[in-house]
């Protein structure tokens, strides 16, 4: 292709992934409201829609494809971080309001205290697969819980040691990761939200760690710096 073939198929692709921002985000603002599953699939077009437009753009600008491709991971992780503030913090579909500070009492503030707040390690899990296995909890609400919990926070071990060079050791990573995901329980419990869960933070921690640790295995690091960081690698 041409040039300016390549530059109108990217443009394209943007303004479609710009309406896939937008529908995204819409739920935030309104009373609309996405299945999980919508919600999944909408985040994943944005992302393979803004990442495929930028690959074309590349193609077209040669000259500036670094600085494309770091703006676009950038961008990349900033959608991601609102997927997770949305999955921790606001999303109705997960029961989840912000809003629910302003308008408790007391009463409700207790109940919150008492119910939503666990320390006891893998109580939850065990919880969540004693229900399951005496058939009081369907096998996608196990394993959203779970394996969600523990899927959510791997994409950071992409995006976190390519944005910020000083996390560069497994321990200065491990402590970001252990701090970020704190912090996400602290505001649960200061806005009444979700719940603060010792298991969440355990399984939060462990599938980034996971994720970090495989693309340290050079076979998957190579793949990821030459399909993700390719052009930027090369200046």
């Amino acid at each position: 292709m041409q040039k300016k073939q390549l530059n109108a198929v990217a443009t394209v692709l943007y303004l479609i992934c710009a309406v896939a921002t937008v529908c995204l985000i819409i739920p935030v603002f309104t009373k609309i409201k996405y299945e999980h599953s919508e919600k999944f699939i909408t985040g994943l077009l944005v992302f393979l829609l803004g990442f495929a437009a930028s690959k074309v753009l590349c193609l077209a600008n040669k000259y500036v494809s670094a600085k494309i491709m770091r703006i676009t991971v950038v961008w990349m992780f900033s959608v991601y971080l609102f997927i997770v503030i949305d999955y921790t913090l606001i999303s109705d579909s997960f029961g989840r309001s912000i809003s629910n500070i302003f308008w408790a009492d007391k009463a409700t503030i207790n109940e919150y205290l008492s119910q939503k707040i666990n320390l006891v390690p893998f109580a939850t899990v065990r919880l969540f697969i004693n229900a399951y296995k005496s058939a009081n909890l369907q096998t996608y609400v196990v394993l959203e819980n779970i394996f969600g919990n523990l899927f959510v926070l791997m994409p950071f071990a992409v995006f976190v040691p390519f944005l910020f060079k000083w996390i560069n050791t497994t321990s200065r990573f491990l402590m970001v990761i252990s701090i970020f995901v704190f912090c996400i329980e602290v505001l649960q419990i200061v806005f009444l939200t979700g719940s603060a869960d010792i298991d969440d933070f355990i399984l939060n921690v462990s599938g980034a760690m996971v994720a970090y640790f495989m693309l340290k295995i050079p076979m998957v690091k190579r793949f990821i710096n030459k399909f993700i960081f390719g052009e930027i690698n090369e200046t």
